[in-house]
Order: structure tokens, then C-alpha cells, then sequence
């Protein structure tokens, strides 16, 4: 049996970057930050998220 992590302090662990691929269909549940639309969908510009050090890459362009 082996021990999960609950919880990681990313900066004592020394992680700077995290790449997240989530497949064929959008899933950003584990995403917990206030980043998204009234429709769920990533709020980004070219890529950049509003939150500082998030990025989302291969995303559709947000509609105007």
C-alpha cells in the first residue's frame, strides 16, 4: 500500500512549473482558482490566465 499526498508545499518541494494534460476534452476540476466564466470556461488572454503564473495552452480563443 502505498502513502497519497494530500497536501504539497510546491516552493519548499522546489517546483516551479507544472504541466497539465488533460486529453481530449476539457476537465479543469482540479483547478481551484477564480479563473473561469459564468460558463466554466477559462477566462485567458493568448494563453495567460488572470492569476499570476497560470498559463492554458491549446485552448479555442475566448469569444470577444
Amino acid at each position: 500500500m502505498t502513502n497519497s499526498i494530500e497536501e504539497l508545499d510546491l516552493a519548499d518541494a522546489g517546483i516551479t512549473s507544472i504541466v497539465w494534460c488533460s486529453g481530449f476534452r476539457y476537465d479543469f476540476g482540479i483547478i481551484q482558482l477564480p479563473v473561469f466564466d459564468d460558463s466554466s470556461q477559462p477566462v485567458h488572454h493568448r494563453g495567460v490566465a488572470r492569476c499570476p503564473g497560470l498559463y492554458f495552452l491549446g485552448l479555442k480563443a475566448p469569444l470577444p
